[in-house]
């Protein structure tokens, strides 16, 4: 019981997150993002020997990249926590992957709906695929995981 609180929490705490970068105006996200960009350019910039102007210019190159990689890193948390979650309630192998999938299909399609409501910014269904793709890989992690141990575990008995 324990576990199935802490894994809805966990769940929730995802999908309430996913909910408030995707409330952000454009302009507000763009920022946010530009300026998480700049701070890992310049940490991995190490000699210092790039310019603020090459910097921004990187920058400005990896933005795209950056984002659709948030979007299916988060996603993929979320897709492992709801594979997780269904564990609790009997849900295994294909089924459970089915679900969880399902779950972040129908969460990344109300999350796009919602950003139409945001200013500037707008629904996009190649963000749903992004998302899902990324779900999928989390709950098929859980899964193969899963899978891994048991036959681990046979092998010791």
């Amino acid at each position: 019981m324990f576990k199935k609180i802490i894994l809805w929490m966990l769940v929730i705490s995802c999908m309430l997150t996913i909910f408030a970068f995707s409330s952000q105006e454009a302009t507000e996200s763009k920022k946010t993002s530009s300026k998480f960009i700049t701070s890992v350019i310049r940490l991995l910039d190490v000699n210092k020997s790039l310019s603020h102007q090459e910097i921004e210019n990187i920058a400005e190159k990896i933005t795209t990249l950056v984002r659709k990689s948030a979007h299916f890193s988060i996603y993929a948390l979320l897709g492992l926590l709801v594979a997780l979650l269904f564990s609790q309630y009997g849900f295994k192998g294909k089924r459970q992957l089915l679900f969880a999938v399902l779950w972040v299909f129908l969460y990344a399609c109300s999350d796009e709906f919602h950003q139409t409501f945001v200013e500037g910014r707008s629904g996009e269904v190649r963000d749903i695929l992004i998302d899902t793709a990324g779900g999928f890989c989390g709950a098929a992690f859980v899964i193969m995981m899963t899978t891994l141990v048991k036959r681990i575990c046979k092998r010791r008995d």
